[in-house]
């Protein structure tokens, strides 16, 4: 539910613009009255004039235009989000079963459904032609129609506008809201939703957008029979029920914030807030310390991320987010460096291959991993020689450094080999027999690997004839693909 403290930033003061002719029940008849499930109508949707793009934490705009000119434009505000996601935006071109008389209709449909906002966003719908002012219903929907319901506006007169912090459908259509109205709600928010569209509408009809004390009253009673209906029920819940918390903290966040825009002096809406936040910490502590052990980055960093931005750190500061001395987070830097390949010296017929094998790196400073391993391999030289009885064995020794804790997208591996090549045994040529020995050390220079799983460098000594032995990262944890793609460093 978004509200607003003014009725002239929450609905156009003549008219709204809204436009296509679309599928509505015939005559826009009212529900029986002895109704009891909420209304839900079938979408029909613009597919072929569908938009989407990838919007990032610093925000973004996404615009459609649907096939009879109605334009839609989403912006998405800086701090919404809190890693790069597709948004997707569909007109739609018709509803069956929405009970208004009119034949104008503008609405959209979201994605990816479902999804809460850390902060409103802003839908605007420009249609072709016009619908009175007292013949305006705005409205939302769930999925594709389910418990469509009265939704406040806001914003430009000559425009709808929608704010919004979760992605459903929203829209317009012309005629009798009463339609609406005569099916219950749904849920305690979307009550709360045509509750708040009833006072506004009739604030700007009859008193110019004037919002009264009288009206801030109601908004307050409304605000605190949402919360008893679900909000607190819902995070009470979510404390030990990790699978509920999404739903149940989007619903305290669009619940909060219209409580401290309305109801920042009412004792009682304000005890909420703060038994609201308590319960919802309890959750987030809950649904961290199940995701953390089990490396989940990305839903640990959202429930630490959610915690600080509804200042609830007080109440769990276990959360705060901070890779560098987080331990739990710490034990999921598990890497690994592959090795494999081959070596000819110069001016001989002997080859020495490695078998592939996986060094583990085992943290040993708060930037630095090392790990060693003993490989065989094998030995090649004069042909019609049989060399597998030399017995080849490389030592080797790994020593990695990232002084930036690997947090950072772009950030580096700073590797330092030393290789032994070592061999004892016998060679047979024919009949003849021989012992066969030696010890190499295999000079490797230091060298750079991306901290990104799969990163690899082939090195090849200007000392040997060709071949190339090739390191390559791994990251069995996913460590480094949950960092480094949401930029979790910064803020």
């Amino acid at each position: 539910m978004l509200l607003r403290r003014n009725a002239l930033i929450l609905l156009p003061l003549l008219v709204v613009a809204c436009g296509s002719t679309s599928s509505f029940t015939p005559g826009g008849s009212l529900a029986p009255a002895s109704v009891n499930h909420p209304l839900d109508v079938q979408v029909k949707l613009d597919s072929a004039h569908s938009a989407s793009q990838s919007i990032t934490p610093d925000g973004g705009t996404l615009q459609a235009a649907a096939q009879d000119g109605t334009r839609y434009t989403l912006t998405i505000p800086k701090g919404a989000l809190l890693e790069d996601l597709t948004i997707g935006m569909t007109p739609v071109s018709g509803i069956d079963g929405l009970p208004l008389s009119g034949k104008s209709l503008a609405a959209v449909q979201l994605a990816p459904e479902g999804l809460n906002l850390l902060e409103p966003a802003t839908l605007v719908i420009v249609p072709e032609t016009p619908i009175p002012a007292k013949e305006l219903v705005s409205f939302a929907y769930q999925a594709d129609g389910k418990r469509l319901h009265l939704f406040p506006l806001s914003g430009n007169p000559a425009q709808t506008t929608f704010q919004i912090q979760h992605f459903s459908g929203y829209g317009a259509g012309q005629g009798d809201s009463g339609g609406i109205q005569q099916y219950p709600p749904g849920s305690s928010e979307s009550s709360a939703d045509s509750q708040a569209t009833d006072i506004f509408k009739d604030s700007w009809l009859n008193r110019g957008g004037e919002v009264t004390d009288a009206d801030t009253a109601k908004l307050c009673n409304i605000l605190i029979d949402w919360y008893k209906g679900s909000v607190i029920g819902d995070l009470n819940a979510a404390e030990t029920d990790t699978s509920k918390l999404y739903a149940a903290g989007g619903q305290f966040l669009r619940w909060e914030k219209e409580a401290s825009r309305f109801c920042e002096s009412n004792a009682t809406v304000q005890g909420e807030v703060e038994a609201g936040k308590k319960s919802l910490a309890k959750g987030l502590q809950h649904a961290y310390h199940e995701a953390a052990p089990k490396c989940e980055l990305k839903l640990a960093y959202q429930w630490s991320r959610w915690a600080e931005l509804l200042s609830l750190l007080t109440y769990a500061p276990d959360l705060a987010w901070d890779p560098n001395v987080k331990a739990d987070i710490k034990k999921c830097q598990v890497f690994e460096l592959e090795v494999g390949g081959s070596i000819t010296f110069k001016g001989t017929p002997i080859t020495f291959t490695i078998q592939k094998g996986t060094i583990p790196l085992t943290r040993t400073g708060d930037s630095t991993f090392e790990g060693s391993i003993e490989l065989p391999g094998t030995y090649e030289g004069q042909k019609n020689c049989d060399y597998s009885g030399a017995n080849v064995k490389w030592n080797i020794k790994v020593r990695a450094d990232n002084s930036d804790e690997l947090v950072h997208q772009g950030s580096i591996f700073d590797t330092d080999v030393t290789m032994t090549l070592s061999y004892a045994g016998k060679a047979k040529c024919g009949d003849i027999s021989r012992a066969v020995s030696g010890s190499y050390p295999i000079p490797v220079s230091p060298f750079q690997l991306p901290a990104q799983d799969g990163a690899h460098h082939d090195w090849t000594s200007p000392g040997f004839q060709e071949g190339a032995v090739v390191f390559t990262i791994k990251d069995p944890k996913g460590y480094l693909e949950q960092i480094g793609k949401a930029n979790w460093g910064g803020k």
